[in-house]
């Protein structure tokens, strides 16, 4: 079956201008040629930085603008921009002056929408949430895209989509900018605490943009909240939907919840157990509160409990969070690049048993380490650190004034590596949590991640 809202004359004679050339921009562009419109690519990057299929460059609906910093003087019918271009940037306002309709990537590909969808937010978890809840999905039978801010664009998504199908979709702060007909089915708010206040200025601002995720919701959807997040919680009032919460202190009304190595779902304050703790493939403590999500989305999208244990039972994880790469010497490597703010490295850091050794280290988002610091100094097993980047400085201070003894400096990553490496001992860990993002010295946490595997894999033992 096809997706019954994309109609391919619909764009007939229409010309748009995409705003950022990356993955999010190109999905958009396809889709608009398939809707039979005409599109102009447009990055101020040249097209030598640019990754971009020469298939799509030579297509006769497309034209390009590359290297520059000025707008293509054409007429367009509408804009549609990427989420990394921030709403107070001078390429937006320069738009605006033009009145060209501006649309978010992500907005203008939820109007092609054609079946029943959950959206997950939240300072961290949502990647493992959206990924597992695929699962779920999957081995309940049905087709599904999972799609948004995990890398597979919403615009590409929708063109596999049938109305019998579920789509499951990781929304960010960059996202929620720009969205406001956003309407999904079910929706979870995993947590919230500090990040991206570079771009967002200030906490008030992120914590607003969180609670847009259920703006255009109603009492026919379900908004699913952490019941220990007191920023969470603090939007009930203002919630016009059915709500679930879900915890790992205590039972909950209606939701799921976890106690004494169990797994619960509760409807009208009726418990029913689903599966226990040892069960769950998955490792760490704070991936509970992810499972505890998941469950309650996918039951509400049609799931039952038999796909869900399926899933619970064999999921394994995603790719950059707190990956296993490899073990020399009695020495195990862990991958958590996707650690990119402190509260994400505190829980990388709760995870690992034995002694550790920290790597962190990246781009300024001007986000406090103090309770990183204070939290992994307190762990027993705590060995010491070596950071690196933009927030080298920054990270160091704050474990120094927690009472960290043994801190280094690396100027590169396969540096750090080494003298992590160096100073971890037999049977212990080097984990790779940054705490920050990765613009610094990589194009993105995919990228500083897979080069992280591959200096782990490379080295020599003896190095």
């Amino acid at each position: 079956m096809s997706n019954p809202k994309l109609i391919r004359s619909q764009f007939h004679e229409k010309q748009a201008l995409i705003l950022g050339v990356a993955r999010s921009g190109l999905a958009a562009a396809k889709l608009i040629l398939y809707l039979g419109g005409t599109v102009v690519l447009y990055d101020r990057k040249s097209l030598e930085e640019l990754q971009i299929d020469q298939e799509l460059l030579t297509h006769p609906k497309v034209k390009s603008s590359f290297g520059k910093e000025e707008l293509p003087d054409i007429a367009f019918d509408f804009a549609v921009y990427s989420p990394g271009i921030p709403q107070n940037s001078p390429l937006l306002e320069a738009v605006r002056k033009k009145a060209i309709p501006l649309v978010g990537e992500l907005e203008f590909a939820s109007m092609y929408i054609p079946c029943p969808f959950a959206a997950v937010s939240g300072t961290n978890g949502k990647t493992t949430t959206v990924s597992l809840l695929g699962q779920m999905f999957q081995d309940e039978g049905f087709h599904v895209e999972v799609a948004g801010n995990i890398g597979h664009p919403l615009s590409e998504a929708v063109m596999h989509l049938s109305s019998n199908d579920r789509l499951v979709v990781e929304v960010s702060s960059f996202q929620l900018e720009s969205t406001n007909s956003f309407h999904p089915n079910c929706a979870a708010l995993l947590n919230v605490t500090p990040d991206h206040i570079d771009r967002h200025e200030t906490m008030e601002n992120y914590v607003q943009l969180k609670k847009h995720l259920f703006h255009e919701m109603n009492e026919d959807d379900l908004v699913v909240l952490n019941a220990a997040d007191k920023l969470c919680t603090a939007m009930l009032p203002d919630l016009q939907t059915s709500v679930q919460l879900f915890s790992t202190k205590h039972p909950t009304f209606d939701g799921a919840y976890y106690t004494n190595e169990v797994i619960f779902i509760s409807r009208n304050g009726h418990a029913k157990k689903l599966i226990n703790r040892r069960e769950v493939f998955l490792p760490g403590d704070h991936n509970i509160e992810n499972v505890l999500a998941a469950i309650c989305l996918a039951k509400y999208l049609g799931c039952g409990d038999k796909a869900i244990v399926k899933a619970l039972k064999e999921f394994k994880g995603v790719e950059h969070r707190i990956e296993l790469v490899n073990t020399q010497g009695n020495i195990r490597y862990y991958n958590d690049s996707k650690g990119t703010n402190p509260e994400s490295t505190m829980k990388a850091v709760s995870s690992m048993m034995g002694p550790f050794v920290l790597i962190a280290g990246g781009y300024d988002k001007q986000t406090p380490f103090e309770e990183m610091a204070r939290i992994t100094i307190a762990r027993e097993n705590f060995v010491g650190l070596v950071v690196l980047g933009d927030t080298a400085k920054q990270i160091a201070t704050a474990f120094e004034q927690a009472g960290a003894h043994l801190i280094l400096y690396a100027d590169s990553l396969k540096e750090a590596i080494n003298l992590a490496t160096s100073i971890c001992p037999e049977g212990g860990n080097v984990l790779y949590s940054p705490a920050c993002s990765s613009f610094d010295m990589f194009s993105n946490y995919e990228e500083r991640g897979r080069i992280f595997k591959h200096l782990v894999c490379s080295r020599d033992n003896h190095v």
